[in-house]
């Protein structure tokens, strides 16, 4: 259980995961410290090496690692919820793939909120991974939120094919919000990459869609 938790082990965590009574988990890390396994922090415990931790991890099954990461998910969901990517994490490992973009996904919106660019753009990757491959409105909108960090990070170059797909996609779902903030994302790249007729004909697009929409604001 805590080998799951990795390298360090927040003391009521490892005891939701390991489901061991206070005292029964407090004489096996007395234990654990004496024979030189595990070593006291303010929160908990910590591995001596790194080592020692991924050799009891890998020395478990699949199925096993995949139960303790669930009950990991369901411990930081309920002792650190605001902890979204190492609970999106432990879904991930837990291979419950829908249920780990979605947490991905809130994770990306809470690095945006706090400017971390990068961090953003790996989490909606690894949701846009995880996700269901059919076109749908949460697909598209991941889409546009990888692209919109990307546009962010001066790298909208790379995202051109998943936002083309995405107004694809909205054209076909009939979702005019997401068609206009394709096009927008579209030409914002391209005026980027110096293609200033097509930016040109995807923004005029985008205009008369948003005039039509009575969208002001864009």
């Amino acid at each position: 259980a805590a080998s799951v938790l990795g390298t360090q082990i927040p003391y009521r965590l490892w005891a939701d995961v390991s489901m061991l009574p206070p005292l029964v988990l407090a004489n096996i890390s007395d234990e654990l410290i004496a024979q030189g396994w595990l070593k006291s922090t303010s929160t908990g415990f910590e591995f001596e090496h790194e080592l020692i931790r991924a050799s009891i991890y890998d020395a478990m099954d699949a199925s096993r690692q995949r139960d303790l990461h669930e009950r990991a998910a369901l411990a930081y969901g309920t002792l650190d919820p605001d902890n979204l990517r190492a609970r999106a994490f432990h879904l991930d490992r837990a291979e419950r793939a829908a249920d780990a973009a979605a947490i991905y996904c809130l994770a990306g919106e809470q690095d945006i909120s706090r400017f971390a660019y990068r961090e953003a753009q790996t989490a909606f990757q690894r949701a846009l991974t995880l996700s269901d491959k059919n076109m749908s409105v949460e697909r598209i909108e991941l889409q546009l939120a990888l692209g919109g960090v990307a546009v962010t990070l001066g790298e909208g170059k790379s995202q051109i094919g998943e936002l083309n797909e995405a107004l694809a996609g909205a054209r076909t779902l009939k979702q005019k919000r997401l068609e206009l903030s394709a096009l927008i994302l579209l030409g914002r790249i391209l005026i980027q990459t110096d293609q200033y007729t097509e930016a040109e004909i995807n923004l005029q697009t985008a205009l008369r869609l948003a005039q039509r929409e009575k969208d002001h604001l864009r």
